[in-house]
This record gives structure tokens, C-alpha cells and sequence, in this order.
């Protein structure tokens, strides 16, 4: 299929949520299941990756009478590095996604001056954090 209207194909309507709860009984939600991100951020994938790690460690480290507090421990580990990462995406997607021309001009011009280095600056504390 061809389409010659760009708008028939783009969506730019990204939402993110937080979950309140990430396990039940046995059930543990990891990844955008847990902790979705908006694209903006461009982590979502290493994000799933380590919490898949965290939950595979602490699972390595209990048997099925405590499997329920294992769950407990891998939520209390990754909930503030993801509720970190959601807020730190939702601040760039404002700002990448202005429904705006004027604001839009702008923010085009201000990008021009925003070296990678910037970007490393912003997210440095959550890049050098501990897993």
C-alpha cells in the first residue's frame, strides 16, 4: 500500500502509565507490563532488561514458600529507578512533542544547541545508578 499523505501514517499520541500494583498473589508484572515509558526517553528496552535481571536474581535467591516476598523485594528495588525514568521521559516528551508552531519554531532552534553531552548531563545520575 502507498499513501502520499504523511498524516494517514504518523501518530504521535504516545501515552505512558503508571501501575500501581506490579504483582498479584504469584504474578509479577516486569517491563511496559510494569513501568511503560514513553519512546522519548528511548530506554524502555534496557529497562525490561534489567528488571528481568533484578527479578531473575531475586528469584535465584528464594524457593516457592517465599516467592511472594521475593516479588515484594524486586517492586521495592526497581520502583523508584522506573517512577525516576517515566517522570525524566514525560519531561522530554513535553518538550519533544509541542502541538504548537511558535513553540515548535523555538524549540527546533533550541535543539540545535543541545549536544549530546547536554543530554548525558540529564540523565548521568540515572545512567551511574546501581541496578
Amino acid at each position: 500500500m502507498e499513501t502520499k499523505d504523511a498524516d494517514a501514517i504518523w501518530h504521535d499520541d504516545f501515552h505512558d502509565f503508571q501501575m500501581n500494583e506490579w504483582t498479584k498473589d504469584r504474578v509479577v508484572l516486569i517491563g511496559d507490563a510494569a513501568h511503560a515509558s514513553l519512546p522519548t526517553a528511548g530506554v524502555g528496552a534496557s529497562m525490561t532488561m534489567e528488571s528481568a535481571a533484578v527479578l531473575a536474581d531475586e528469584l535465584t535467591r528464594t524457593d516457592s514458600v517465599y516467592l511472594e516476598q521475593a516479588l515484594e523485594h524486586y517492586v521495592a528495588h526497581r520502583r523508584d529507578r522506573a517512577d525516576d525514568l517515566q517522570k525524566k521521559s514525560r519531561q522530554i516528551g513535553t518538550f519533544a512533542l509541542f502541538d504548537h508552531s511558535l513553540l515548535t519554531t523555538v524549540r527546533d532552534q533550541v535543539v540545535r544547541f543541545y549536544s549530546q553531552e547536554c543530554m548525558e548531563d540529564y540523565f548521568r545520575d540515572f545512567l551511574s545508578s546501581k541496578i
